[in-house]
């Protein structure tokens, strides 16, 4: 609570030739409970002497010996937290990196635990799953064992992000008693699993997992379900095409679409507001199907096919004749 403003002897000090303002500090904290409190406030709790605010999904957290200056805002979520700060300058929060970059909020750097000052843009957020793994401790030996108390913050090494999280799936590994459900439910989890999953996460401001931990993932826990052989097992298809199968029963495949959809794609003059409603569904009540680029063509081909049909079936009724 001793920093007042961004040009304070304890901010100068670590960023030597830089001009800072002379404007007062507004930090923002989430007064609901969440799990980002949880992170940011453990954290603190571990990496900084002075922080008296205690640690926990709501805070200040219970029994801490601190509380919050009067000029802290309260805020109720993450999307509040990022909205507001690109709002009102001078202020300071916390959220998840995907949520702050999206909207071009300025992060600022973090000391790490080997010394290094990092961003989650610099820095290996991986990393420190990987450090963890490799530590030989905190990490659960069996997939089924306890992970509730596994961390990730303050991880060692030079890239390391100190400030971070893995979401872990909870699965029940008997589903025999789930019918067509079980194998479904395991193609789900091999999916997450795969590079067709794990190369859409940095896009959406998220880490791969790192090869380590997946492969642990893949080798212990997938083995682990257990489905009804009654009913075959669920294949994803994405990368490339599953020849002659793609299109079958119990495939989930990227490349499968409807004409509809993908000639809309490239349509002159329709509305987007006419290819998808609120339900997620084709709304065809005002397309103008005769608008779609290659459904004359489409036309024509059909035509086409149906007089080699009619011709084929004029041939078969001459020969019972």
């Amino acid at each position: 609570g001793g920093v007042a403003t961004w040009d304070a002897p304890e901010i100068a000090a670590d960023n030597p030739g830089v001009v800072l303002p002379s404007q007062p500090v507004v930090p923002i904290f989430r007064d609901s409970s969440s799990g980002t409190n949880a992170i940011v406030s453990e954290y603190l709790s571990k990496a900084c002497a002075d922080w008296s605010i205690g640690s926990g999904k709501t805070l200040p957290a219970s029994g801490a010996s601190g509380t919050f200056a009067a000029n802290v805002v309260p805020v109720y979520s993450s999307v509040e937290m990022v909205n507001y700060i690109s709002s009102n300058p001078w202020t300071i929060g916390y959220s998840d990196a995907g949520n702050g970059i999206e909207l071009g909020l300025l992060e600022v750097t973090i000391q790490n635990a080997n010394g290094f000052w990092v961003t989650s843009q610099t820095a290996d957020v991986s990393a420190a799953a990987s450090a963890l793994f490799q530590s030989g401790s905190g990490w659960p030996a069996a997939p089924s064992d306890d992970f509730s108390g596994v961390s990730l913050l303050n991880q060692p090494g030079d890239t390391v992000f100190p400030i971070c999280a893995m979401p872990f799936m909870l699965v029940r590994t008997d589903l025999t008693t789930k019918s067509e459900s079980g194998p479904l439910a395991a193609a789900f989890v091999q999916y997450m699993l795969s590079d067709a999953a794990q190369d859409i996460l940095p896009g959406i401001g998220f880490a791969r997992l790192p090869s380590d931990v997946r492969d642990y993932a893949i080798s212990k826990a997938l083995p682990l379900l257990m489905t009804d052989p009654r009913f075959p097992p669920w294949v994803v298809e994405s990368g490339s095409s599953i020849k002659h199968a793609g299109a079958g029963a119990g495939v989930l495949s990227s490349f499968r679409d409807t004409y509809i959809h993908i000639a809309s794609q490239s349509a002159g003059g329709v509305a987007a507001t006419t290819v998808a409603n609120g339900t997620g569904n084709v709304d065809l009540s005002s397309l103008n199907l005769d608008s779609l680029a290659g459904i004359d063509a489409m036309k024509e081909s059909i035509a086409s096919l149906q007089d080699q049909v009619d011709g084929l079936r004029a041939i078969a009724a001459a020969g019972l004749a």
